[in-house]
């Protein structure tokens, strides 16, 4: 059993290589290897080890999703049976080598059923994968992003799905594992309808706007730049947008996600900042997210 704790491996560990060696050898000869949770969230620089397990971590944004079972008939997912499962734990996303075209997936988040509103990270698909298969150069590989809470290892539902991953990987239970292949344009076609709906972080994470005790509200309308040069006062020389009569405070600083919705009608969920600043009278928005209107 190898202990992949997230991050690299310690540089003080003796024969490293070696070890890294035998692990991806033992694997290649015909053997299997189950990973759980933060197995992704290893070894970034050892790209045989991230092509082995299937995928990189890439983000904790979700704490409760509900599956959908990309293949809802393999012996592994028998534990789900036919109803909808919803748990809570941390569940990530992938990144770099997490690719249908190499992996079977059992499971993935359904989105929609979900009600995810924010935190998507795979602009490319929004294909966010929960457990899979795959044949790794003759070995067996079983992956599931869950297992980071207690709760996971009491739910019976999980223990199941995890034991098939475990008797697959290691020869003792036989299931298709033949690459998923790409998304149906249907499905991804919704993906990418469903997150046009979320909200992206602005500064919602950011102490000041915690602090601040304004309620949060929704303002609604038409994204406008402000010139950057030419102005005359604070407003003119630290604001980027505006939303009708309001200015949006960004700190000064230009946003890659507001400059992308410039010209585009937006909901903002922020916060009010009305104030008289050096003889002006500053109506501001503080954007904590933003999104496209519907």
């Amino acid at each position: 059993m190898f202990d992949a704790k997230a991050g690299e491996l310690p540089a003080d560990v003796k024969h490293s290589k070696e070890l890294r060696d035998s692990l991806i050898a033992f694997v290649k000869s015909g053997k299997g290897i189950m990973g759980i949770h933060a197995a992704t969230d290893s070894s970034y620089k050892w790209k045989d080890y991230g092509t082995m397990m299937g995928g990189y971590f890439n983000g904790h944004p979700w704490g409760k999703i509900t599956l959908r079972l990309d293949d809802p008939t393999n012996p592994v997912n028998a534990a789900f049976g036919t109803e909808p499962f919803t748990i809570s734990d941390e569940i990530y996303t992938f990144k770099d080598t997490y690719d249908r075209s190499r992996l079977h997936i059992l499971a993935s988040i359904d989105i929609e059923a979900s009600n995810i509103t924010g935190g998507f990270n795979r602009p490319q698909d929004h294909d966010y994968g929960v457990s899979w298969l795959h044949k790794y150069e003759g070995g067996r590989v079983f992956y599931t992003l869950i297992g980071h809470r207690e709760e996971s290892y009491m739910n019976p539902i999980v223990l199941k799905h995890m034991l098939a991953g475990l008797q697959y990987a290691l020869g003792d239970l036989e299931a298709p594992d033949a690459p998923s292949g790409p998304l149906p344009a249907e499905r991804l076609e919704k993906n990418m309808k469903w997150a046009a709906r979320a909200f992206t972080n602005v500064m919602g994470n950011e102490k000041t706007y915690k602090e601040s005790k304004a309620k949060e509200e929704m303002f609604t309308g038409t994204l406008e730049a402000i010139p950057e040069a030419g102005g005359v006062g604070i407003v003119m020389r630290t604001s980027f947008y505006k939303l009708g009569d309001r200015t949006v405070f960004t700190a000064g600083k230009k946003d890659k996600t507001l400059d992308g919705l410039v010209g585009k009608k937006v909901a903002i969920k922020g916060k009010a900042n009305d104030m008289a600043l050096e003889g002006q009278q500053l109506k501001e928005i503080w954007p904590g997210s933003v999104r496209a209107a519907q």
